[in-house]
Formats: C-alpha cells, structure tokens, sequence
C-alpha cells in the first residue's frame, strides 16, 4: 500500500532503503550530489559482493550531473552499474521490497533546505500474486528506463573458486569506464 512522506520522514526513508538492500539497490536521480548522511549509509555497502547498484542520472549534462568526488565513490563498489539518461526529471529510490517515487534529491536531507514529498511503495505477496499494482508498475517502468539509458560505468565483481572453499572475492572487473570523474564525461 501506497503512504505519503515528507520532511525528515522521507530523508531517513531514503536512507533505510539504501541501508536495507541486499540483492539490488536502485538510483534514479537527475543528478548525483550525495549528502553525507545517505554517503555514510552507502559506505556500509561497499564490501557487499553480492548487491547489484544500478544508478541511473542526467538532466543537466554528463559533466554536470555527477560530482568527480561523488563518481570518485561510486567506482568503490564491486558490482555497480552507472547510466546516463540525458531526459531524465524523475527520482526514484527502490531495493527489492520498497521504493520511494519523489522529488528528492541525495544532496538534501533538511526540512530547512527544501519542502519534498514522497510515495512509499512496498511489495507483498498479494501484490506479486496479482501483478497489477502501483509498485510492481513503478518498478518496471524504471527498469525500463534503466534499459535505455547509455551504460557510463560497469564493474563486476569476480571469485576465485575451489573444489573444497568458498567462493572468494578477487576483486571487481571495470567493463565499461567512460565516467570521466575529473569533470564529466
């Protein structure tokens, strides 16, 4: 069911959504100027192999869009997908059992700075059984969108593996770079 937020209901939302990932975490945003608040909750994220970022951001340019120290942060993460959508207005925050359609942006998280509102949106079974509901319609647009955007920066994660160990994090393998962090693309 759909909930209405705003003020620092919303700010702290945004941040569960991000701390509460586990297998995807997506981020739709114009442009990409991270709030310390919401870079301290992603930093716990880094070392996590198994979570799939996909962010997706444009409006005003390659080069204007994503801060170099903010790209600079993102290449931190194993398995990361950044895209380019030059038409791009909307904000979407979503992990796999919720979702945040808003106007806020990752720079904010003060009722002071700006007035934003926000839609909730979470999974159920109910939800998954049926298909048609406000989130699942939501979550596929984006993902949609995700589809269509240029592809700017991609690094996948790799392991080594044995016949008696666990699969072991080598490191992540850049596929694409094409995120200029020294002042755009």
């Amino acid at each position: 069911m759909a909930r209405l937020l705003t003020g620092t209901k919303l700010y702290e939302h945004i941040g569960k959504i991000f701390y509460d990932a586990e297998k995807r975490l997506l981020i739709v945003a114009p442009s990409l100027r991270l709030h310390p608040f919401y870079k301290r909750i992603l930093r716990s994220k880094i070392v996590d192999t198994d979570l799939e970022i996909i962010i997706v951001f444009g409006k005003k340019g390659r080069n204007l869009s994503i801060t170099p120290q903010d790209g600079e942060f993102f290449k931190l993460f194993p398995r990361i997908e950044i895209r380019y959508e030059a038409r791009l207005r909307s904000t979407y925050y979503a992990n796999e059992k919720e979702a945040i359609l808003t106007s806020t942006a990752l720079d904010v998280v003060s009722k002071a700075e700006a007035l934003e509102v926000g839609v909730l949106t979470g999974s159920n079974i109910l939800n998954n059984v049926f298909g048609d509901s406000f989130d699942i319609q939501t979550y596929e647009f984006f993902l949609q969108l995700v589809q269509k955007s240029e592809v700017v920066y991609k690094a996948v994660p790799h392991f080594s593996s044995g016949i008696f160990s666990k699969k072991k994090y080598k490191g992540s393998h850049i596929e694409v770079d094409k995120l200029n962090t020294g002042g755009g693309i």
